[in-house]
């Protein structure tokens, strides 16, 4: 049984020491999403969590989580792993995914249908986010700013997200619009390549059938 003087940490509560962890260094997230560090991804959220209740005036040692908010913090741990894991995702890509962990943790907190709706606002940034950086590594200056696109989308939820999640549809939008205006700009380049291919195929055709007429008129 829990001692009597230990405290369970309300959600408002965690909210806020999340919302100070918002924005403060994501290397530790970012290691564990890559394996480099010991421990899984919820672990390391969960030791910073807890290592940040004085600053909201709780005893870490006379505090403890409730289910449903280790069962967010798991949760979250496993979505961004997941994902991590079943993309090519390089360093940037890195610190990008590892910079969002603690909004979502806010998300997931508040809406739990983070989880299992496909269509979730914070989950759709998620997946344009994975196809603006799955296998980029900005060799191109498109690539480069596809992934500078990316690093914005990110900054903006970093830097506004409180309770509000409308700021996770402007965020897409303003990446799927990037990521649709390069796939028109690759598409007609594609074009302008095939078009320039197929008509010096015509004109070699062309010099051909001139040779072969000239030779027929000489012999």
């Amino acid at each position: 049984p829990q001692a009597h003087n230990m405290q369970v940490l309300g959600t408002p509560e965690l909210l806020s020491v999340a919302s100070l962890l918002q924005g403060e260094d994501p290397e530790p997230y970012a290691r564990a999403l890559a394996g480099e560090g010991e421990r899984p991804l919820a672990d390391v959220l969960r030791h910073r969590i807890l290592s940040s209740l004085r600053e909201i005036g709780f005893d870490p040692a006379k505090t403890h989580l409730s289910t449903d908010e280790e069962d967010a913090i798991d949760l979250i741990g496993i979505l961004f792993q997941s994902l991590y894991e079943a993309n090519d995702l390089v360093e940037q890509a890195r610190d990008m995914y590892g910079r969002l962990v603690v909004p979502y943790l806010k998300v997931a907190l508040t809406d739990d249908s983070l989880f299992n709706r496909r269509t979730h606002p914070a989950r759709q940034l998620l997946d344009v986010l994975t196809e603006a950086c799955d296998g980029n590594s900005g060799d191109t200056p498109q690539d480069k700013e596809t992934l500078q696109r990316a690093e914005h989308a990110v900054d903006r939820v970093v830097d506004e997200y409180q309770d509000d999640q409308a700021i996770f549809e402007l965020a897409t939008t303003e990446l799927r619009d990037q990521l649709e205006q390069q796939k028109r700009r690759s598409e007609l380049s594609e074009k302008r390549a095939a078009e320039a291919i197929h008509g010096r195929e015509r004109l070699a055709q062309a010099r051909r059938d001139a040779d072969g007429l000239v030779a027929s008129r000489l012999a």
